[in-house]
C-alpha cells in the first residue's frame, strides 16, 4: 500500500540538527532501534514520535525551540538525496561529545523492551481483527448446518483468542507496567533460587548423634525437596519407565567403625522390580565396582492418576561400600552406572550420573577431607 506523505507537516532541513531513522533489528521485524546518518544509535526517542517514522517510513529531525528540543517529522525524498554527502551527514549526526556508548543503561534496555513489546503487539491485534471474525463465522456456519459440536469447539477456542488479543496491550503505559511485573517476578523466582541453593549447602549433609546406641551420623537430608538426594525423573526396566528413583548417602560411625551407603528409593510404581535382588554396579574409569542390595522397606500405598486411584508401589534398599570407593569416584574422569534387579537392568543416563557424581564429591569434601559438617 502506498505511503500518503502530503499529509504530513514536515519540518525543513535547516531548522533541523541530528536526523535520526528506524531499523528493524530482529529477524521478525518486532523490534525498532533509531540511528543517525552516521550509523550512531539513539535511544529515548518519544512513542508517539516512534509511530509517526515506523509507519510513514520517515526520517526524524532534533528541532530546537525556545525551551526545549524535539523531534519532528523530515520528508524522506528530501534527505535521501544527500546521503552521499559525507558533510551533510557529519552535520546531521550526534557530536562526538553526544555520541551513545556501547553499553545501554538500564533505561535504554528497559525502552527497547517496551517499544519491541508494542510493535509485537500491534502485528498480533492486526492480524487478530482478520482471525476472530472469521473464525467466529465459521463456527456459526457450522452450527447451522448441523456440525454443532465443531462449531461450537472453534466458538470457545475464538473467545479464548478474544481474550488473548485483549491482554495484549499497546499503550505504553500498560506495557511498561506488564514488563515490570514480568521483571519482578523473574526477580522473586531468582531470589528463591538463591535461597533454595543456600539452604541445599547450609544442610547438605546433617551431623547426628545418637547418645543411646552410642553412634554418629552423618547423612544427605531432604525437606521441602531433595536437597541432597539426586532425582532420576524417569529411569527404565526392560523399556518400562518408572515414575520416580532418587539416590542419597549416609555415613554411621560406632566404635572408630565407619559404614557407609548409597540408599536408594524407587517410588509410584505399578509393579516391583525386586530391586533387592540385584546390584548397583559403579565403572570407574573402565574399572567395576559391584555392590549387592540389602532390603530396607517395601510399601504398597494408592496415588491418583487422572481422577483414577491406583496402586503405587514403593521400594527402599542401601548398597554397603568403602572410604575409597568415594576416593575413587572423587578422582576419577569417567563414570558409568547401572541398577539390576530382579526383573533387569535400570538405565541410567549422563545427566543423573553427573548428578550422581556431585552428591559423593560434596559428602566426600564436606565429611572427609574439609569436616565442615
Amino acid at each position: 500500500m502506498a505511503i500518503n506523505l502530503s499529509k504530513i507537516k514536515f519540518s525543513s532541513l535547516d531548522e533541523v540538527s541530528v536526523i535520526i531513522s528506524p531499523k528493524q533489528t530482529n529477524s521478525d521485524n518486532t523490534k525498532v532501534t533509531f540511528y543517525d546518518l552516521s550509523g550512531n544509535r539513539v535511544t529515548k526517542i518519544p512513542s508517539g514520535k516512534r509511530d509517526i517514522a515506523i509507519r510513514n517510513k520517515c526520517y526524524l529531525g532534533l528541532k530546537a525551540y525556545k525551551n526545549s528540543e524535539h523531534w519532528e517529522p523530515i520528508d524522506p525524498n528530501e534527505v535521501d538525496k544527500y546521503l552521499n554527502d559525507s558533510d551533510f551527514k557529519v552535520a546531521h549526526s550526534l557530536s562526538e561529545d553526544n555520541k551513545q556508548p556501547q553499553k545501554r543503561t538500564s533505561e535504554e534496555k528497559l525502552e527497547d523492551e517496551i517499544q519491541a513489546k508494542i510493535e509485537e503487539n500491534r502485528s498480533f491485534r492486526k492480524y487478530g481483527k482478520r482471525i476472530f471474525p472469521a473464525l467466529l463465522i465459521l463456527g456459526i456456519i457450522l452450527i447451522s448446518v448441523d456440525w454443532t459440536v465443531t462449531g461450537w469447539i472453534i466458538l470457545i477456542c475464538d473467545l479464548i483468542y478474544l481474550g488473548t488479543l485483549w491482554q495484549s496491550p499497546t499503550n505504553y503505559a500498560d506495557v511498561k507496567n506488564s514488563i515490570l511485573e514480568e521483571r519482578e517476578e523473574r526477580k522473586q523466582k531468582q531470589l528463591e533460587a538463591k535461597k533454595q541453593k543456600e539452604e541445599f549447602e547450609a544442610n547438605f549433609v546433617v551431623k547426628k548423634e545418637d547418645k543411646f546406641n552410642q553412634t554418629l551420623s552423618y547423612q544427605t537430608y531432604s525437606r521441602n525437596y531433595n536437597h541432597g538426594s539426586i532425582t532420576i525423573s524417569s529411569p527404565k526396566v526392560d523399556g518400562n519407565t518408572l515414575w520416580w528413583m532418587s539416590a542419597a548417602i549416609s555415613l554411621v560411625i560406632k566404635d572408630n567403625i565407619e559404614a557407609l551407603s548409597f540408599n536408594i528409593v524407587i517410588d509410584r510404581m505399578e509393579d516391583w522390580i525386586f530391586l533387592r535382588q540385584g546390584q548397583f554396579q559403579i565403572l570407574i574409569d573402565g574399572n567395576p565396582t559391584n555392590l549387592d542390595a540389602v532390603d530396607i522397606e517395601t510399601k504398597v500405598g494408592t496415588r491418583e492418576i487422572a481422577g483414577d486411584i491406583k496402586s503405587s508401589l514403593k521400594e527402599r534398599v542401601m548398597y554397603m561400600f568403602k572410604k575409597q570407593l568415594l576416593e575413587k569416584i572423587y578422582t576419577c574422569k569417567d563414570l558409568e552406572l547401572r541398577f539390576t534387579s530382579g526383573t533387569g537392568s535400570i538405565t541410567i543416563e549422563s545427566e543423573e550420573v553427573k548428578s550422581f557424581k556431585e552428591l559423593c564429591d560434596k559428602f566426600y569434601e564436606k565429611v572427609f577431607i574439609n569436616k565442615s559438617v
